[in-house]
């Protein structure tokens, strides 16, 4: 009897897609042992295509269409169509590894976590700009063996997998949150563990269930890193429930870039890897942030490269 469901959330993304499913075909466990659910949130693309391409030849393939625009109302779709006891969150850009499913069935028969992650490494498809930081785009610096997440932490909604019945006490993502078509957004996945966290339920994290996350090219800007940090800010207010601090977290910013902005000029002109990208993303990104948490307009303190 199958007991896992990978679920993979998707919106026009049909060439991505297809390498992320022969990846998923493609596994060390036997295919008898966990199903595929492809979740296509109105597509205007080949993504029906693919799915039904690959469900043609794979048994454990399957299409479902969500009309509400949204991935948090996508990857609800998903668990509530699984019929397996455990379900699996795997983003449409990425790549699992080899032993993905294996790692994964592993996991759940020797630990007893209600929810967990597993590491994201970036994947440069399109070329790697000399100022991308090794820390960005990836979480394999989150823990380095298998164990329980501290609450400061949280597992990303790229490689995450779930019991099932968790999802429907709490009712799954909040739909609210998270990306909606083209309009980037965040939080979802970690709104759903805070939830979690409070009636008890713990979050682990296995460094050894890998996949590769695409580092887009519009990923490859500074710009749209910075728009991130915006985003993020601006969904953390949302995420974390607190109460709106604006000149507390002015104060933050103005002593954060005050403190480093020296140390990253210094390591600008004299470290030969620190590059002026470097330079505007560290010092930028956590204003970016803190901007957005405390509901200031979208500044424009940067030049775009």
């Amino acid at each position: 009897m199958k007991k896992l469901t990978v679920i993979i959330c998707t919106y026009n993304r049909s060439d991505l897609l297809q390498e992320c499913l022969e990846s998923i075909v493609n596994q060390s466990m036997d295919d008898r042992n966990f199903d595929v659910v492809v979740v296509d949130n109105n597509s205007s693309d080949r993504t029906k295509e693919v799915v039904d391409s690959m469900a043609g030849k794979y048994h454990n393939v399957h299409y479902l269409k969500e009309e509400n625009q949204g991935l948090s109302h996508a990857r609800n779709a998903g668990w509530r169509l699984a019929k397996t006891e455990w379900v699996n969150y795997l983003d449409d850009d990425a790549i699992s590894h080899n032993d993905y499913v294996e790692k994964i069935l592993e996991t759940i028969q020797q630990y007893d976590y209600p929810i967990f992650g597993g590491v994201y490494h970036q994947w440069f498809k399109f070329g790697r700009p000399d100022w991308f930081p090794e820390t960005e785009g990836t979480n394999k610096y989150l823990l380095s063996k298998t164990g329980v997440l501290s609450e400061n932490k949280f597992a990303s909604g790229g490689n995450i997998t779930f019991k099932r019945e968790i999802l429907e006490s709490l009712n799954g993502f909040n739909t609210s949150l998270g990306m909606s078509g083209d309009k980037v957004s965040y939080g979802e996945e970690i709104e759903l563990q805070i939830r979690a966290r409070a009636v008890g339920i713990q979050v682990g994290f296995n460094p050894d269930i890998e996949i590769d996350h695409l580092i887009r090219k519009d990923k490859l800007k500074l710009d749209w890193w910075l728009d991130s940090y915006y985003a993020k800010g601006v969904d953390a207010a949302e995420t974390f429930r607190k109460k709106n601090r604006t000149w507390l977290n002015l104060a933050k910013g103005i002593g954060f870039a005050t403190a480093m902005a020296p140390v990253f000029f210094i390591k600008l002109l004299f470290a030969s890897s620190f590059k002026k990208g470097t330079f505007v993303l560290k010092l930028y990104g956590p204003l970016y942030y803190l901007a957005g948490k405390s509901g200031f307009r979208k500044p424009k303190w940067y030049t775009s490269e």
